[in-house]
């Protein structure tokens, strides 16, 4: 999902490519305790983008542009809504490509969790997109583990 955040950069505010690397350690360890990798049906992935812009700017983009209307592959249809229609929140469901996403975390500018619920080829699902502050909260450090 992040590569699409990089449709919304301007010239100015160009994204830096981060090539796969290990996640910093706080994300790994997270990622053991509430990703145990029995309850995978397939590897992890990780991915990392640096924004130039601050994580606010990212964390709002994230949800007005990427939950709410592109997956990047299909539409998206918002099956269950926040109830102020603008911010995300726990409890929100879309459907997109074919399964359903619930989003189980928010911390405004700084997680979002969510959970595939249906339509998917596996009993357990789960990802966390971290909102990072870089360069004194200039740029924002994306990592996405599921």
């Amino acid at each position: 999902m992040i590569p699409f955040l990089k449709k919304k950069t301007s010239s100015k505010a160009q994204e830096a490519h981060v090539p796969p690397q290990e996640p910093p350690p706080e994300v790994i360890k997270s990622v053991e305790e509430e990703f145990p990798e029995e309850d995978s049906a397939s590897k992890r992935e990780h991915f990392e983008r640096i924004i130039a812009a601050p994580p606010a700017t990212v964390f709002s983009t994230f949800g007005s542009f990427v939950w709410r209307e592109n997956a990047g592959v299909t539409q998206v249809e918002i099956l269950k809504d926040s109830s102020n229609k603008v911010d995300l929140e726990i409890g929100m469901v879309r459907r997109t490509a074919g399964y359903e996403e619930e989003i189980i975390t928010v911390k405004k500018d700084k997680i979002i969790e969510y959970r595939i619920l249906d339509g998917m080829p596996t009993t357990f699902h789960k990802s966390r997109i971290l909102f990072k502050p870089e360069e004194k909260g200039t740029k924002t450090r994306v990592i996405w583990v599921s």
